[in-house]
């Protein structure tokens, strides 16, 4: 099974989006708002193993740098510069998504830094273009809180090899795009991912299964950060239905939990999907010159999935 979809790697992709709903569910409230655990009995031993001595998991492990990728404090370096030089010229859009307006003077990065994994084999054919590699590839996710709370989820493409900087300043190569996704983040929200401490708590609360390993952030293969999922390991299998199949009922160890549900205003649980692509073929309009674009035929990239690496969530209840 091969889903396909277009985009032009000429445009620079700066997306937003807004995390709506309120959190209803009373009894995770001050977990969710407290992103470290008190009490670590939701944990097996061996998670336990993980957890600093601040009650918060080490993200190490997750959060190593593959191949080709950027480092961790290149990212960084490259969000404090987008913020500053790229944010106004998008700031009206963001103001209008997250309801209030945003104050960059007091802009500044709140919270932990996450890479989330993508369930695509990195492409290894060196004729497609990095704007394209990026879609298929991990991602850095940064929150950045103005004076009022938090304001902006900032996305980096883990693949931005090609961005520098120069006297403080950000460099893009001729050919950029998909390098950074920008969205508008509610202040009343306990974040945009949650922590993982609140995603081990969740799936706890919700499956009374203890959470075995450290929670790793993930992307869906239609890559869209508005659906940032934890994946958590339980210590044995529990039965979830899913609600897109006809209530099938699975049974796994492994389950997943980020996007909140505005309809059941909570956290859904997810379970991938019973049936998972393949690989992905992506479309796109090739570097061209002295042809008129609408002359200049389409070209085709494709990234095969990560065996074990689900691409297509269900929702359960």
């Amino acid at each position: 099974m091969i889903h396909t979809s277009k985009v032009s790697i000429e445009m620079v992709a700066v997306a937003t989006g807004l995390f709506l709903g309120a959190c209803r569910d009373r009894s995770l409230q001050p977990q969710l708002g407290q992103p470290h655990l008190n009490n670590s009995s939701v944990l097996t031993s061996a998670a336990k193993a993980n957890l600093g001595p601040d009650g918060r998991f080490v993200m190490t492990s997750v959060n190593e740098v593959g191949s080709g990728e950027i480092s961790e404090a290149q990212v960084l370096t490259l969000g404090r510069l987008w913020i500053r030089d790229f944010l106004p010229q998008i700031i009206r859009a963001l103001e209008s998504r997250r309801g209030i307006p945003i104050h960059p003077s007091s802009l500044a990065q709140c919270g932990r830094d996450y890479r989330a994994g993508s369930p695509w084999q990195p492409i290894a054919d060196p004729s497609v273009p990095l704007p394209v590699q990026r879609v298929f590839g991990p991602w850095w996710f940064v929150t950045y809180c103005d004076d009022q709370g938090q304001a902006i989820l900032l996305g980096i493409s883990a693949y931005n090899t090609d961005v520098s900087v120069v006297n403080d300043t950000l460099r893009f190569p001729p050919m950029q795009g998909n390098s950074f996704f920008a969205t508008a983040l509610s202040v009343r929200q306990p974040g945009l991912p949650i922590s993982p401490e609140s995603a081990a708590v969740l799936i706890n609360h919700r499956t009374g299964a203890l959470v075995a390993s450290t929670p790793e952030l993930v992307m869906p293969g239609d890559w869209s950060p508005q659906n940032l999922l934890w994946h958590v390991r339980i210590d044995h299998a529990v039965t979830l239905t899913r609600n897109a199949s006809s209530n099938q009922p699975v049974s796994t160890q492994d389950v997943y939990v980020g996007l909140f549900d505005p309809a059941n205003e909570s956290f859904g649980l997810r379970a991938a999907g019973a049936t998972q692509p393949d690989g992905k073929d992506y479309r796109y309009l090739p570097p061209h010159i002295g042809q008129p674009r609408a002359d200049y035929p389409l070209a085709t990239a494709h990234a095969t999935r990560i065996p074990d690496s689900p691409a297509v969530f269900d929702a359960t209840h």
